[in-house]
């Protein structure tokens, strides 16, 4: 997102009608307890909200996101922080080999793309698969193969502020809901110190008005547990 100035976008409105889709990697679901770190004064001023990576550049990712407002005939597709551990967990050396084998398993149509693969995470220098591949891949794979990626019926929304870079999936669409769902899953922190920090990431969350943040709609999570066919477990 740091590199999208005019001239990329520009670009993608070319070409826009070739679109297929887009995946995004991050935001933080507001119906779960988040995994993300809060905000820790003199430490860490980036909200738990504004999921790891802040979407790389928070006023970018903003004109990133009315792009897609504006062409509803891409598909949006979204990995959240909260399925990172789900999907991959902590690695060693059993868990690096099962999920090279999950990437590499996607292209088992395709002796190219697997080799590709092959020679990515089997290098000499032992790059970590990371969820994104998987996810990256997993919809490529469908998109060229036309498999039935198996997706969840209920469609999510990102509600996206750049101040903070906040990026929060939710299956609601109303801001006070939002809040009120990130004020219930933060009660239910039971390490007093992370709740504390979430609580008064919520403070400042709730003087925030509506005009602040932008909704994109039509954004959906894949329900990797349930994605079989592509991949060795």
């Amino acid at each position: 997102m740091a590199f999208l100035n005019k001239k990329w976008l520009k670009v993608l409105n070319s070409v826009k009608d070739n679109i297929k889709a887009v995946a995004i990697m991050g935001g933080v679901r507001d119906y779960e307890k988040p995994v993300t770190m809060s905000a820790m004064k003199n430490i860490l001023n980036r909200f738990g909200y504004a999921t790891m990576n802040q979407l790389y550049h928070p006023k970018n990712t903003k004109k990133f996101f009315h792009f897609l407002n504006k062409n509803e005939n891409i598909k949006r597709y979204i990995v959240t922080n909260n399925l990172v551990n789900e999907l991959f967990p902590k690695p060693n050396n059993e868990n690096k080999n099962n999920q090279i084998n999950k990437v590499i398993n996607l292209n088992n149509n395709n002796e190219y793309l697997k080799q590709i693969t092959e020679l990515l995470y089997k290098s000499i220098f032992g790059v970590q698969p990371q969820p994104f591949d998987y996810f990256t891949a997993l919809i490529i794979n469908n998109l060229l193969f036309n498999n039935t990626l198996k997706e969840k019926i209920n469609k999510y929304n990102i509600v996206y502020n750049n101040k903070y870079a906040l990026t929060i999936v939710s299956k609601d669409n109303n801001l006070n809901t939002i809040k009120q769902n990130i004020k219930t899953e933060i009660e239910n922190i039971k390490y007093k110190p992370k709740k504390n920090s979430f609580t008064n990431e919520l403070k400042i969350l709730n003087k925030l008005s509506e005009e602040n943040f932008i909704t994109i709609t039509d954004i959906i999570e894949p329900e990797f547990k349930e994605i079989t066919q592509f991949s060795i477990i």
